[in-house]
C-alpha cells in the first residue's frame, strides 16, 4: 500500500466521521416522526391498540408488498384490513371446545 493510498483511505475515513452526527440526527428524526404517525392511528383507531401484533403483522405484510411507499399512506391503507382481521379473530373462541380430541387418531373413517 502506497503513502498515497493511506491518504486516501484516511481522508475518506475523517470524511465519514464528519457526517456522522448528520446520519444519526436524521435517523432520530425519522424515528420520532414514524412514532408520531404512529401514536396519532392508535388515538383514531382506540380498537386496534388491543391488536397491535395483528397491525404490526399487516404493516410488515404492506411494506414489504410496497417498498419505497410513505409510512402514513400505508397506514391508512392497512385500515380495513386490519379491522376485518381483528372481526375474525373475535369470532374465534380460544377457550370453548365443541368436540374433544381423540389422541388415538381414531376417526369416524378409520385410524391414522
Amino acid at each position: 500500500m502506497t503513502p498515497e493510498d493511506r491518504e486516501e483511505i484516511q481522508a475518506m475515513i475523517t470524511e465519514a466521521f464528519i457526517k456522522m452526527p448528520e446520519v444519526v440526527a436524521a435517523l432520530f428524526q425519522e424515528k420520532l416522526v414514524l412514532q408520531k404517525m404512529r401514536d396519532q392511528f392508535y388515538a383514531e383507531h382506540k380498537d386496534f391498540e388491543k391488536h397491535k401484533d395483528v397491525v404490526a403483522s399487516i404493516m410488515e405484510e404492506f411494506e414489504g408488498k410496497n417498498p419505497g411507499k410513505p409510512y402514513d399512506q400505508l397506514l391508512k391503507e392497512s385500515v380495513p384490513v386490519v379491522q376485518r382481521r381483528i372481526d375474525a379473530i373475535g369470532k374465534v373462541s380460544m377457550k370453548q371446545i365443541d368436540k374433544p380430541i381423540d389422541l388415538t387418531f381414531h376417526a369416524e373413517h378409520g385410524a391414522l
